[in-house]
């Protein structure tokens, strides 16, 4: 069977506050910053689209010093920049 693909725009603060159900087998899009969360990451997530954009960019956020450390700067810069984006599509 195949799956259903949904969209959602975001026009204003409040579309932010959308219920989304991340099932285990979904993948969230945000092609505007050619961002992915695949199957295996916030599976069985019930949250907000502000949530899941938030957790997002901390969970990218907390590897940042470990990406430092390997000396894996191009990846460094390239999640810094995805994380401000996340935090800025999120309002934060």
């Amino acid at each position: 069977p195949r799956g259903q693909k949904w969209t959602l725009s975001v026009s204003d603060r409040n579309d932010l506050n959308r219920q989304i159900v991340k099932a285990d087998s979904a993948t969230l899009v945000i092609p505007d910053i050619d961002f992915e969360i695949p199957p295996a990451t916030q599976r069985g997530t019930i949250s907000t689209l502000e949530g899941i954009l938030t957790k997002s960019a901390n969970a990218l956020e907390s590897q940042q010093a470990e990406r430092l450390q390997l000396g894996d700067l191009d990846n460094f810069h390239r999640c810094h920049g995805v994380i401000e984006r996340l935090r800025q599509y999120a309002g934060k």
